[in-house]
């Protein structure tokens, strides 16, 4: 078994592309779930973050520019009119929205 690789908030926010802010928000939500250590840090505790916990953020975080994208609402009500699928991509990930009825 290969031991785990702990990095502290400052560079998993780097990793991830987010702000400290957004992962320590994130982690009130419950949101991610970083493992907590002892001593210094956010709200008297010093966050731990594993490779796992990074690409969530990672992942929330290009959730978080796609949906608030300005043109977003537009974009999906022209896709919904047209019927068709609304993919909006963010460096290395896209994000696709699609409908549809249940069970179809």
């Amino acid at each position: 078994m290969t031991d785990q690789i702990w990095k502290p908030t400052i560079i998993a926010a780097r990793d991830a592309r987010v702000t400290i802010r957004q992962l320590n928000h994130w982690t009130v939500a419950g949101y991610v779930h970083p493992t907590t250590a002892t001593g210094q840090g956010h709200g008297g505790r010093r966050l731990r973050w594993s490779v796992g916990d990074i690409d969530r953020a990672e992942l929330l975080g290009v959730f978080s520019r796609t949906l608030v994208h300005r043109e977003l609402l537009s974009a999906l009500a022209k896709a919904a009119e047209d019927g068709t699928n609304l993919v909006q991509h963010d460096g290395d990930y896209t994000v696709a929205v699609t409908w549809g009825t249940p069970g179809t």
